[in-house]
């Protein structure tokens, strides 16, 4: 039973402090994880909290999609293809999701657009389900025609950071060659660190802008869909295969020395007369956030944040972040290079 005052997803406001946010996490009895209207998280007791609008529960209704339309040429009908539909030369089915920014923002800094891509001869049925941290839903369903993609969702960091895997069911059907294909269930674990690393994001000739991309099928000719084939052994052999390709093709790179980011309010700004304490942990964490970004795209290994002893509100706010948002492995540093007053992050 829960006792609490506030639910993941309320809105507040801050009793004693400007502006609000949403709540994103219970941490103990009288003690919630905000996400306030900036984009930055912060425990914040009980007491200091008002709430503004309350969560509505919602239930997804889904209504079945018309699957095609019945083609209007002869020749085409007698072969299940519609008559607009454009062809490939070969019959290799390439399916995959494609994670692309919205609305022409920097990929690690701005909302991401999820698709569906069908590089195939195939009608798609398919199904898509998404598992975060308020359980498993879905996030579309219906049928894809041949060669065209579709968006399925739209995301934004809160949502990415709470992400941990999307699952793919799929039929292919409609062949003009009336071939019998097995159902495709494929699941895909994600850390939110992966869509912040620019060197996952290809260019591409399905989009205008690089996307990240996570292979469903991958070139299987039709031969391959036979009813004595077994789709799933053929589709682990491709993996299998691509792995081997993947560790001859790319080298080892050297890696590269631990940075040190110091987080000490005095360093970072000459003059803060007239910050309220809220501010100075504002300010210091937007410096975390920034140097963590870069380290992650630069491919550093390690990061030692200094964030000094006090009365450890920094400290705690940082792994909070790197609980919840990054979802990085951390320990204290070297006490003999830094006391208690540095954390080191494993960002690779």
């Amino acid at each position: 039973m829960n006792n609490s005052k506030f639910y993941i997803g309320d809105q507040i406001r801050f009793l004693n402090e400007t502006g609000g946010g949403v709540v994103i996490d219970i941490l103990k009895k009288d003690l919630y994880l905000i996400r306030s209207d900036d984009g930055f998280e912060y425990p914040v007791p009980e007491k200091e909290l008002v709430l503004i609008k309350r969560k509505e529960s919602v239930s997804t209704k889904f209504e079945p999609k018309e699957l095609f339309q019945q083609p209007k040429d002869e020749k085409l009908e007698a072969e299940g293809i519609k008559a607009s539909i454009e062809l490939k030369e070969d019959d290799s089915a390439n399916i995959s999701l494609a994670w692309i920014p919205s609305e022409g923002q920097e990929f690690f800094d701005g909302k991401l657009d999820l698709f569906l891509v069908n590089d195939s001869n195939y009608f798609i049925l398919y199904h898509i389900l998404k598992h975060d941290d308020y359980g498993l839903s879905m996030l579309d369903a219906g049928n894809l025609e041949p060669n065209l993609k579709i968006e399925i969702s739209h995301f934004t960091r809160e949502d990415l950071n709470s992400l941990k895997s999307i699952q793919v069911q799929i039929i292919l059907h409609g062949h003009k060659k009336n071939i019998s294909c097995p159902l495709i269930d494929k699941k895909f674990s994600l850390k939110p660190v992966k869509f912040f690393n620019q060197g996952n994001y290809t260019e591409n000739d399905f989009f205008d802008v690089a996307a990240y991309f996570l292979t469903i099928m991958d070139g299987h000719k039709n031969t391959q869909f036979d009813n004595d084939v077994n789709i799933e052994e053929v589709i682990a052999e491709k993996e299998k295969d691509e792995e081997i390709d993947k560790s001859s093709k790319y080298k080892a790179r050297p890696k590269p020395e631990t940075i040190e980011v110091d987080l000490h309010i005095n360093v970072l700004k000459e003059n803060i007369v007239g910050m309220t304490n809220s501010e100075i942990l504002e300010f210091q964490m937007l410096h975390f956030h920034n140097k963590l970004t870069e380290a992650i795209q630069n491919k550093i290994s390690k990061i030692v944040f200094i964030h000094g002893i006090g009365n450890g509100t920094l400290r705690d706010t940082l792994r909070e972040s790197l609980d919840k948002q990054y979802k990085l492995k951390y320990q204290d540093a070297s006490f003999r290079e830094y006391g208690f007053g540095a954390t080191l992050v494993y960002v690779r």
